[in-house]
């Protein structure tokens, strides 16, 4: 018989128990990364959600989407529209997307959020995402981001811009906002001075129309936040005052600046490691040897560059990773001397030559540009020096001795408008493609540099984007060249034109038009470090090897679809260890060496190669350049692991080990591969067909099959899943009809794997 301790001490026990299992269970977090993206032809919208589940925590067993209409945070306007369930076998996985699409819209703007529940309840909310779905026809759009932060007795701008119509006038109006707050209507911009703080909402209206009638009209709503004089972390509440000094004193500077990078923080290729980076945050000109810099709170180094002495940081070095770190606090005045060493006259000499029609041999109007192929303690004056042939197509330059410059000939515009778009651009040495650019490093006067360029394909086609760094979002200015992978269409292969190069404009904008018919592979290449070159992968960081690029199917028409370059950010921090060496096609006999130096046929131009530590981290890279020959000098001491990629080619891969301030040798023997540019057929998706193209409810997937389960997915170009269809198949030919009747109009990809195989092919929708 149980005594009443006993019952007692039991019930306690039990008590403990359900304590402990509800202290253990609880809802999950939220998710992270919420986002939504706008995909499909005005009229013809969709809306994809994409997130996370939180790693940590207990696990989500589903999620619930809310959507309201119009721009709100009000919880009582929002109605949950769908979940998202996860497979009880199969849990919601910790690093990847979870998807889910919206359709059935009506034109308007939406907001939305997400939120991860189980059986013990549902997490917070996600942040809000606001989307706006245009009617069909719209031809007016707002294209500039607004800026939505200001401070108290700070003047605010917003440069606002918006497209559309075709060449009509664009009148801009505000709808409201706060007191004292104008807009040009001719321009866009949005003047305004702050007097308090707090949130103040502003809608925005485009316009254009004819004979007093609106024909096109957008709206750009947002809230400005206002910031206290006190409370904003970018004041700049700092001064330098500062004096650069030659080792002869007496001798005053009178030109250059003095550039300072503060410490700052980016996000690794994973979005999940903050790496240490240092980033110029202001420059200032050098007048009488004084210079001035209004800066925040904060780590900084200092560099000064000019045409009249050698690039050094401060203090008295040379290389980013030894510069001094300077720390600014609030209301604080820093005296800041730099010595610096004049530098010699530079040696200069004469170039000399022609540009002329590839086909006829005539001179022709052109702008012959000679770019310094790296910008380390280059005079600013040689980092881009352009001349201007006269109408028999001849030009005289002088350029500086000792500097290695990549050259090229674009056609000029003639009077009767003739030229710019007739010819392709062509680097110097007879070759489309800027990453095969022969560098030239003058000793002598030269002559005979000469250009033939070839007239442009006449397709109405092509594709653009923008070159951008992967931590900021931030366009930056480089080069982009589009390799064809394959050739489409039974045009003459004489005037098929296997690989162009374009330069981006300030912000890092590109695009190609009149194209060969075909698939692309893109490569971006930035002009300034520590951005490093790579592949376009759509929606993802740019790709080290051309193998994992995403293919761009160009065909007849132009294409509307953004591809931007993501680029890796490489390590800031420069060590002192050296790597050189050859990259040559292994074809041709390997290499010699000859009086210490590697010597051979076949060398290969345009090669990235990447250097990274033992844990994973860009040190350095380089462009394989004459004769396939490379340098780095910037090495960690360490193992390093290097790779190299040349498109056509196999990858190469070679460890090293590097001593501080050591140097070591490596060559790259590469084998060629068989789908390249001189192979124009797709053996990847023989036997694979898709009818009809274009496509208006339904078509037809056709292809080689294996035992087993065959998926398919239907993309959209910004890589958007559109629609999902698994199907079970036997050996031989297999066809699947797919259901396009509530797929968006415009150009799509429909990608399929079987067992090992797989193929992408694109599928055009019309109704």
């Amino acid at each position: 018989m149980r005594t009443s301790s006993s019952w007692r001490l039991l019930l306690l026990t039990l008590f403990l128990s359900i304590s402990s299992y509800a202290l253990q269970a609880a809802a999950p977090r939220t998710p992270l990364e919420f986002n939504a993206i706008v995909d499909g032809a005005p009229g013809h919208q969709v809306v994809l959600l994409k997130w996370f589940a939180h790693p940590e925590g207990d696990r989500p067993t589903v999620f619930d989407i809310y959507q309201a209409s119009g721009e709100t945070e009000v919880l009582a306007n929002f109605t949950k529209v769908g979940s998202v369930e996860a497979d009880p076998q199969h849990p919601f996985p910790e690093r990847e997307y979870i998807t889910y699409l919206v359709t059935d819209l009506e034109p308007g703007t939406y907001t939305f959020f997400v939120k991860a529940g189980n059986a013990d309840g549902f997490s917070e909310r996600t942040r809000i995402r606001v989307v706006v779905l245009k009617e069909a026809g719209a031809t007016l759009e707002f294209v500039t981001e607004p800026v939505k932060t200001g401070v108290v007795g700070t003047a605010y701008r917003y440069p606002a811009r918006a497209t559309g119509g075709l060449n009509q006038a664009i009148t801009y109006s505000l709808v409201h906002g706060p007191d004292g707050m104008t807009i040009d209507a001719r321009t866009g911009v949005i003047e305004w001075m702050p007097s308090a703080a707090g949130r103040f909402e502003v809608k925005i209206r485009a316009t254009i129309g004819a004979n007093g009638v609106v024909t096109a009209e957008a709206f750009q709503s947002f809230v400005i936040e206002v910031k206290g004089r006190d409370d904003d972390p970018n004041r700049e509440c700092a001064a330098v005052v500062g004096k650069a000094l030659f080792d002869d004193v007496n001798t005053v500077v009178m030109d250059g600046t003095v550039t300072a990078f503060r410490r700052d923080s980016v996000r690794g290729d994973r979005d999940t490691v903050w790496r240490e980076v240092w980033k110029p945050v202001a420059t200032a000109p050098i007048q009488q040897s004084n210079f001035y810099l209004k800066l925040r709170a904060g780590d900084y180094k200092f560099l000064a560059e000019g045409k009249s002495f050698n690039r050094e940081w401060y203090e008295d070095v040379v290389e980013l990773g030894d510069a001094k770190v300077v720390t600014l606090t609030c209301e604080s005045t820093l005296d800041l001397i730099m010595h610096l060493t004049a530098k010699p006259a530079p040696k200069i000499h004469v170039v000399e030559g022609r540009v002329t029609d590839a086909e006829t041999g005539a001179g022709l109007r052109a702008v012959v540009t000679f770019e310094a192929r790296t910008r380390d303690n280059v005079d600013r004056r040689w980092l881009s020096v352009r001349v201007e042939t006269n109408a028999e197509g001849n030009f005289r330059v002088e350029l500086p001795e000792g500097i290695g410059f990549i050259a090229f000939a674009r056609a000029a515009k003639t009077r009767d408008g003739a030229n710019t778009d007739l010819y392709l651009t062509e680097w110097w040495q007879e070759t489309h493609d800027a990453t095969q650019a022969t560098v030239i490093t003058l000793t002598e006067n030269k002559g005979d540099l000469n250009f033939t360029l070839d007239k442009r394909p006449t397709y109405e086609n092509g594709f653009g984007g923008t070159l951008k760094v992967e931590a900021t979002g931030e366009g930056t200015p480089g080069k982009v060249t589009a390799f064809l992978l394959i050739a489409r269409g039974n045009d003459d292969e004489r005037h098929r034109v296997p690989v162009a190069s374009v330069e981006t404009d300030s912000l890092g904008n590109y695009h190609f038009d009149n194209l060969t018919p075909g698939v692309y592979l893109v490569f971006g290449a930035p002009s300034q470090r520590p951005n490093v070159p790579g592949w376009y992968v759509m929606g993802a960081t740019a790709a080290k090897s051309w193998k994992d690029a995403t293919r761009i199917e160009v065909g007849e028409v132009m294409l509307t679809v953004q591809h931007d370059i993501l680029l890796r950010t490489g390590n800031t921090e420069r060590g002192r260890g050296h790597a050189r060496g050859r990259v040559f096609d292994r074809r041709d006999g390997g290499i010699v060496v000859k009086d210490d130096r590697t010597e051979g046929m076949g060398g290969l131009a345009g090669a990235l190669l990447i250097a990274t530590d033992s844990e994973g981290t860009i040190v350095d890279f380089s462009m394989s350049a004459n004769e396939g020959g490379y340098e780095m000098t910037t090495l960690s001491a360490g193992t390093i692991t290097l790779t190299v990629d040349r498109f056509g080619f196999e990858p190469g891969t070679q460890t090293i080990d590097v001593a501080e301030g050591g140097d070591v040798s490596a060559d790259f023997g590469l084998a060629g591969t068989t789908t390249g540019v001189d192979n124009p057929t797709d053996p990847v998706a023989a036997g694979y067909v898709l009818y009809p193209n274009p496509a208006n409810t339904s078509a037809t997937f056709s292809f080689p099959s294996i035992q087993g389960k065959a998926n398919i997915r239907i993309v959209s170009m910004t890589g958007m899943v559109l629609a999902t269809q698994s199907v079970d198949v036997l050996p031989g030919t297999s066809s699947v009809t797919l259901d396009t009747s509530n797929l968006p109009i415009g150009m799509m990809l429909v990608q399929i794997s079987n067992g090992t195989r797989g193929a992408t092919l694109p599928l055009v929708i019309s109704r």
